[in-house]
């Protein structure tokens, strides 16, 4: 009875105070001294004579520091020479990033409006480690032991409640984006609380774009956002290179990680007591709107980014005949030139110059993604004399200025000299031209019998396989040429099984279905596979045709664009079931 009446009585006495309280704003840093890998804890407290409540604010500045975690808010109850007060703490833990000094400068607190200055803290950064200090920890409350049990009821009112975290996915840019471009992907944590573990749990599939991963410091930075009135700390968990492969509205799935999160509980009049959670989050689902390319010049081949080079090199620029050269064209830039075709070198008379090599190679630079794509020409001389070779124009679409640019080389000159006469070798007669011209002609009559039987040979073999496993053969018979073609067409798509990796399977399909439609279907050689909808629907084959065959290159597009796969078994049975049903449209005519 006489620890409740105490206790009632001194908190109507905290009440009368009068409406003038007395308000003191003070900040510490502690301890005075770290190690490089340790973390310093900024403290902002704001003491309230009175028990009504009021708002502020903390603003200020870091030197040599950076954030180490959310914003810890304490609101805290004490027992003073005047009575009862309110106290209210925010508290950041920092981590120094180099030796010297780091230093809390332009520290400003804004109480109801009233912006209070305060002094710089500094401490000092030494490469080793310390022990924790203790410093600016205060001795536990013996008011709090007194009442005991009785400020449960009041104990559970300060408690917090669930972490104040949420995550967001946010795509830049926001506007004007076209296809092909490069998007920098972000999901945002974002934190009024300590988190201390953060792990991935679920990741959207990026159906719709190419993705390439933007590597993670292993010290996530942070920054201050204000979002409703309150300040949170905004930290990057997960980054990607987008680019979007077709105009529309294209979704990007939820995605979904597990947090451990460090929770002080308030002791109401002692130290808060520190516990951890764990926490899963789920983010809102995200739209990116992709507009289309405007009407594309001649020699456009899908290169969309910034300032692109193309540079050639001859290797060498002087030889004699019957020696080759080596013709290399390099393009380069921020953007994806994986899906780029292949360039087409125009040789002038004279030359003969034919693709060997080609390699594609890129790297995350910083946030961006920058590409390079390689070509190596063989480069033969038919006859003597001074060559000019002229590399062929890139035009790409440069996202900044909304138009397109062109990526030019030098003309390049290759000078050839006649032969040297060689030395015959002794006791050997060289062979006389006449004689050379009969064996090469004898070798060149015998060479398409040799292919027509081995092609006949695959032709029985791709026939038989169709009629026992393909639904083509429950349908009319087909004229023998297409016949031939869907059959091979059909070891093509069984031989896709062996394939592991995204890009060559889609290679793979998409040249089975090419050398089908070419064959079957008079597609012109040469045709791009976004427009191979165009040519079947000028041969009346329309609607459910096209829809399949969309759906087809949707997916071979998808595997094509998307190298970060663990597997493609599941890409590749719907590529696969796509293939059955436009079959079956094409066999019923």
């Amino acid at each position: 009875m006489g620890r409740r009446t105490l206790f009632l009585a001194l908190l109507a006495l905290g009440c009368a105070l009068p409406a003038t309280a007395r308000i003191e704003v003070r900040a510490t840093l502690s301890p005075q001294r770290i190690g490089i890998g340790e973390t310093a804890m900024l403290t902002v407290e704001v003491t309230n004579d009175s028990l009504s409540s009021f708002r502020f604010r903390p603003h200020f500045e870091l030197d040599n520091f950076e954030l180490a975690g959310a914003t810890e808010q304490i609101n805290d109850m004490r027992w003073g020479s005047t009575g009862l007060s309110r106290v209210f703490r925010m508290v950041w833990r920092l981590r120094p990033l180099s030796l010297g000094r780091a230093a809390v400068r332009k520290i400003t607190v804004e109480v109801n409006g009233t912006v209070l200055p305060l002094t710089d803290r500094e401490v000092a950064v030494q490469r080793q480690a310390t022990r924790p200090s203790e410093e600016g920890q205060e001795p536990a409350d013996p008011f709090s032991q007194f009442f005991g049990r009785w400020m449960q009821p009041l104990r559970r009112y300060s408690e917090p409640r669930l972490p104040a975290l949420f995550l967001r996915q946010e795509v830049e840019p926001k506007r004007d984006v076209v296809v092909g471009q490069q998007l920098l992907y972000t999901t945002y944590l974002y934190a009024r609380r300590d988190v201390e573990v953060a792990s991935p749990a679920g990741l959207p599939k990026f159906k719709g774009f190419w993705v390439r991963d933007i590597p993670q410091p292993q010290r996530l930075r942070s920054d201050f956002v204000e979002i409703g009135g309150e300040t949170y700390s905004r930290v990057a968990v997960l980054r990607k290179a987008l680019f979007p492969l077709r105009a529309g509205r294209l979704e990007i799935e939820p995605v979904s990680f597990d947090f451990a999160v460090r929770v002080l509980e308030n002791n109401f009049f002692g130290p808060a007591i520190e516990r951890s959670e764990s926490v899963h989050l789920t983010s809102p689902t995200a739209f990116v709107n992709v507009h289309p390319l405007p009407p594309e010049p001649s020699g456009f081949a899908g290169a969309v980014g910034p300032d692109f080079t193309l540079t050639a090199t001859l290797n060498p620029k002087q030889l004699r005949m019957g020696e080759a050269a080596t013709l290399t064209l390099a393009l380069g830039g921020e953007g994806n030139l994986q899906s780029l075709d292949d360039l087409q070198v125009v040789a002038p008379s004279g030359l003969k110059i034919s693709l060997s090599q080609q390699e594609d190679r890129d790297q995350i630079q910083g946030l961006t993604l920058r590409g390079d794509r390689v070509w190596r020409f063989a480069v033969v001389p038919k006859e003597a004399g001074s060559f000019k070779i002229d590399p062929p124009r890139v035009p790409y679409y440069d996202p900044r200025f909304h138009e397109y640019r062109t990526a030019a080389a030098e003309i390049l000159t290759l000078t050839v000299l006649p032969a040297e006469p060689k030395a015959v070798r002794a006791g050997q007669e060289p062979r006389s031209p006449s004689q050379a011209l009969r064996l090469a002609g004898r070798l060149r009559a015998a060479l398409p019998w040799g292919v027509a039987g081995l092609s006949t040979l695959v032709a029985l073999l791709a026939v038989w396989r169709l009629r026992a496993r393909s639904p083509l053969g429950s349908r009319k018979p087909l004229p023998p040429q297409s016949a031939l073609a869907a059959g091979a067409l059909r070891q093509a798509l069984d031989g896709t099984a062996r394939e592991s990796r995204a890009a060559p399977l889609a290679q793979q399909l998409e040249g089975a279905w090419r050398t089908f439609l070419e064959v079957a279907y008079a597609l012109p050689p040469g045709t791009p596979a976004a427009r191979w909808g165009d040519v079947l629907a000028g041969q009346g084959r329309n609607g459910p045709i096209r829809t399949d065959l969309e759906s087809l290159l949707e997916d071979v597009r998808y595997l094509r664009h998307a190298p970060q796969l663990a597997s493609v078994d599941e890409v590749r049975r719907e590529a696969l079931a796509a293939s059955e049903r436009l079959f079956e449209r094409l066999a019923r005519g």
